[in-house]
């Protein structure tokens, strides 16, 4: 039976994140909701994926293995939800929206991956992300062994030397697939990856409000990195916010009065004071 999320639509983003054990679907949504979509109910989607997972363990053989049904995860998300990386609007924000990804079943590597990590939860499978450099897949673990998955190309199982084959062909990347690059991801770490994402494009297009938005996340998502506080004041500085920005560059030289760039960012501080006092 569908569980009741009546209760994740009055949520905030940071009120997820605080939790012990952020839900990594129900935080994506919201923090979806929060940046660009605030008419969203991230229960309308919570259920929609309620029912995904209903349909799934319905055509689960009886019995079946766990590397079957890892298998079967896969090509239920490839060839019965059509769901498939966006090749050619790769930079597209929409890509990063589980709520869009869900509408128009095409994303980035990590969207559909954190799709991935929750059917495989429905299907009762210790799945994990597995953030690799320039890519993002999941691992189903299994007597301790990983066997890897890409929705985004609806590939899979693959071993180490598939994966290297993958980031040669995705990223140019030549090497061999370091053992630390294998260590699953928490829902924390992938939901920054989400936003660093979506900060990128929104950057890239000079849309600062937007761009704000996502690092007022970051920040919630990633309070011990500091140089958000940094970033998030230059981003509101060219938003036209020097007040906001003075504030948020205070914060950063009051908790890294040693930092390498404290000359510039002091620098940049004096000159947004004076226009914040022009503008009063």
């Amino acid at each position: 039976m569908a569980a009741d999320y009546a209760e994740v639509d009055a949520l905030t983003f940071a009120e997820e994140v605080s939790r012990d054990a952020p839900r990594l679907t129900v935080a994506a949504l919201l923090f979806a909701r929060e940046i660009a979509h605030p008419a969203m109910r991230p229960s309308r989607y919570l259920r929609r994926l309620d029912d995904w997972g209903e349909m799934l363990r319905a055509q689960l053989p009886q019995g079946a293995a766990d590397l079957e049904r890892a298998i079967e995860v896969a090509r239920f998300l490839s060839d019965e939800l059509l769901l498939r990386g966006n090749e050619d609007e790769y930079y597209d924000a929409a890509n990063s929206y589980l709520n869009e990804v869900i509408e128009r079943r095409v994303g980035l590597p990590i969207a559909l991956s954190s799709l991935f990590l929750h059917l495989a939860a429905d299907a009762g499978l210790a799945a994990e992300g597995i953030g690799l450099p320039g890519h993002f897949v999941v691992a189903v673990r299994i007597a301790g062994r990983q066997h890897f998955f890409d929705p985004f190309e609806g590939a899979g199982p693959l071993d180490t030397v598939d994966l290297r084959e993958l980031l040669q062909r995705r990223t140019g990347f030549r090497g061999s697939v370091d053992p630390d690059w294998l260590a699953p991801q928490p829902a924390r770490a992938i939901l920054a990856r989400m936003l660093f994402n979506l900060r990128g494009v929104y950057l890239g297009r000079n849309d600062w409000q937007a761009a704000a938005r996502v690092v007022e996340r970051l920040i919630v998502t990633q309070p011990d990195v500091h140089a958000h506080l940094r970033d998030l004041g230059f981003i509101y500085a060219r938003g036209g916010r020097p007040l906001s920005a003075a504030q948020m560059l205070q914060r950063y030289l009051l908790v890294e009065p040693d930092a390498e760039d404290a000359a510039m960012v002091r620098g940049s501080l004096d000159s947004l004071t004076e226009q914040a006092a022009r503008l009063n």
